[in-house]
């Protein structure tokens, strides 16, 4: 392949001015590129040129992915995967994921704009492959701290601009979705014709037949591979919201902030990850920890998920506090303005954001909408606070269980003698049987097939985490004929800067008893959890934390209406176009485009033998900064006597670089051998045209 001829770019930018919908656009800078064929303008330009424009290329890299994350909310989708989302529900996460995606696609498909000025430029010039080293940022770094340093073999690798446009332009192209059953033949018809100029003319057609036909069997196996890779982005996406949320954590299910279901992780073998993430940020003064916070709260159970009884959401009504309520300022994210609100069962009232934006169910649940990114919820809890219906006939029933789950409750009512007890002292009983004879774990080992992860847990392993606790909790309660529910939210009980902190792992299950005509918090999981889960803490939770407040207390300052936005964007962009003037000042661009220039004092231009360079250069192109010009020489194919040659040359230098130059004798002998090489030249372009 000749890498000194350009192939042909206009076919593959139509491709993607075709899926990128840009077609009008695309045609215009395709039609600009190719007339360069036609037109003998050419700007006078050097590869040291080329790599100040390459370097500017690369300052519009950055600039676009400024821009895009600035005004397409790429930084919010990243705030929404990594933080928002790890306190909201699966579909907010996803939101966050695709609005990153979506930020990248954009910006792929941009890139043949961003390149298209260096190719532009170099299109229109005389030069043809360019060494590796000018698309470098650090190789020219490198030779500019030392230039005596012998230079690595890949900096003098050929690259042509053209090929480098046109498999950008390819690329920029598979991230369209439309058009798709036509894009394969149509990928392929473009390939062939951008290549065809460059075709060597010694390869035989059937060979390069055969050869575009391996390559089509290769982009049909390729297309197998993009759907294949397709489905595992997808799988990780999935996955990737699911960690950055704490999905399957445990801990009842309080990273999923589903309030209508919550699907639990018994049954689950092997250990249960959980999350560090800063979930919530609660400030009460100098009072005692929160405790519980309460997301939701469910009443029917079948294998392991729980399941809210459909109830209208409807504006909170608020409650008047009295002089022994509580107080107390809860910060979390939002997903696009949406988040629950993690509560007492207490509540009297919310009267930070207005209640307006805040909603309510009446199995406890409370949410808000229309919120900023951080929600900053002030509330009041106390006495006569809640929000819960009395009991209804789901919380007396024992749902859909499998026969050994109903038979294991069944004996272990009657191994308590819970049947008939009032139900405080039953609540009593069994928070005194949990913490006598139960452990907790976050793994579970294998069970025997048909065996049910409840049955197993109180009959056999007697160990688990929350959920659990919590579920079976309520099935005995039920069983007892005590009303009860399955509360998820947080256990609150870390201090951190004058502040109670709730991770990921603070997400708790626990049980709601229907006790002396009021809804009453039970916890039967056993009070060395926290103990268990903070030996498992990392190395780096520390220097995390730190990242995690500074995180947060950005969003709040630029949540709070200084313009954040526009101010970085400003300084971002005003940097960057500082940056690109430095590489595109000075006269060299000037003298390019045939602007008035000072004439600069070279030593040697006076020798004769410049004339005989400069036709050389008009011939084949300037010489490559890294070669000398006898190396330069050395690969023109002009046929010019090579004793000539080389005393002209010898003669140059000498008048160059020695102090004492030549003497008059010495410039004649030099200009008669130029005359002499530019007749050799003259008389070779004859015949080569003859």
């Amino acid at each position: 392949m000749n890498l000194a001829t350009r192939p042909l770019l206009l076919p593959a930018l139509a491709l993607w001015g075709w899926q990128a919908d840009l077609l009008p656009a695309a045609l215009a800078m395709g039609l600009l590129l190719e007339l360069h064929r036609v037109l003998p303008l050419r700007l006078e330009l050097r590869a040291a040129d080329f790599e100040r424009l390459w370097n500017v290329t690369a300052v519009a890299f950055l600039g676009v992915v400024f821009y895009l994350a600035f005004s397409r909310q790429g930084l919010d989708g990243v705030g929404a995967l990594v933080g928002e989302a790890a306190a909201d529900e699966a579909g907010q996460g996803r939101s966050g994921m695709h609005r990153v995606s979506d930020t990248a696609l954009t910006f792929l498909r941009w890139l043949p704009f961003i390149i298209y000025p260096f190719t532009l430029a170099h299109a229109w010039s005389r030069l043809g492959a360019l060494p590796w080293s000018a698309f470098s940022l650090y190789e020219q770094a490198r030779a500019k701290r030392r230039p005596d340093a012998p230079r690595p073999p890949w900096a003098d690798w050929p690259l042509h601009p053209g090929f480098l446009y046109l498999a950008t332009a390819l690329f920029a192209s598979t991230t369209a979705t439309t058009h798709s059953d036509l894009y394969l033949p149509l990928a392929l018809a473009v390939l062939l014709l951008a290549l065809l100029p460059v075709r060597t003319r010694g390869h035989r057609p059937l060979a390069w037949l055969l050869t575009l036909v391996l390559l089509g069997a290769v982009s049909v196996w390729a297309r197998q591979g993009h759907l294949a890779t397709r489905d595992a982005w997808m799988e990780m996406e999935q996955r990737l919201i699911a960690t950055a949320m704490g999905i399957g954590t445990g801990g009842g299910g309080g990273g999923q902030a589903n309030q209508q279901r919550s699907v639990t992780a018994m049954g689950a073998v092997g250990a249960l990850k959980q999350s560090g993430a800063i979930i919530l940020r609660v400030d009460n003064g100098a009072g005692e920890a929160p405790g519980l916070l309460r997301e939701a709260a469910f009443e029917r159970y079948h294998a392991g998920v729980w399941d809210a009884v459909q109830r209208p959401w409807a504006p909170l009504a608020a409650q008047p506090a009295t002089a022994a309520a509580r107080r107390m300022t809860v910060a979390r994210y939002t997903a696009n303005g949406a988040a629950p609100l993690a509560v007492p069962g207490d509540l009297l009232r919310v009267s930070t954001p207005p209640p307006a934006g805040i909603e309510a169910t009446g199995l406890g649940a409370v949410r808000v909408h229309a919120a900023p990114p951080i929600a900053l919820y002030e509330l009041d809890a106390g006495p006569g606070g809640g929000l819960d219906d009395p009991p209804g006939p789901d919380d007396r029933q024992p749902g859909r269980l499998a026969e050994d789950e109903r038979e294991a409750i069944a004996a272990t009512v009657a191994e308590l003698g819970l049947a008939g007890l009032p139900p405080a002292q039953a609540a009593e009983r069994l928070e005194g049987w949990f913490a006598a004879g139960f452990t907790y774990s976050l793994r579970q080992d294998p069970r025997p097939g048909g065996v049910s992860p409840l049955a197993w847990f109180l009959r056999q392993t007697r160990s688990g985490h929350c959920e659990f606790y919590a579920t079976a909790t309520v099935l005995l309660l039920r069983a007892a004929g005590i009303p009860a529910r399955y509360a998820v939210g947080f256990s609150v009980s870390e201090r951190q800067d004058g502040q109670w902190l709730a991770r990921g792992r603070d997400a708790h299950a626990w049980c709601l008893a229907w006790i002396d005509g009021a809804w009453r918090d039970v916890d039967t999981t056993p009070g060395t959890w926290r103990a268990h889960e903070s030996t498992a803490l990392p190395w780096w939770q520390g220097l995390s934390d730190r990242w995690e407040q500074a995180r947060y207390r950005f969003a709040l300052w630029r949540q709070s209406g200084s313009g954040w936005r526009l101010v970085v964007f400003a300084v971002g962009m005003a940097v960057l176009a500082w940056i690109a003037w430095r590489q595109l000042r000075g006269g060299r661009w000037r003298q390019a485009f045939g602007g008035r220039h000072p004439a600069a004092a070279v030593p040697g231009a006076e020798s004769a033998f410049a004339a005989v360079l400069a036709r050389l250069a008009a011939l084949h192109g300037p010489r490559p900064p890294h070669l000398t010009p006898r190396a330069w020489l050395a690969q023109l194919p002009a046929a010019l006597p090579a004793a000539t040659l080389e005393e002209a040359l010898r003669l140059h230098q000498r008048l160059r670089f020695d102090p004492a130059g030549l003497d008059a004798g010495g410039q004649e002998r030099l200009r008669t051998l130029a005359q002499e090489l530019l007749r050799a030249l003259a008389a070779s372009r004859r015949g080569l045209r003859d």
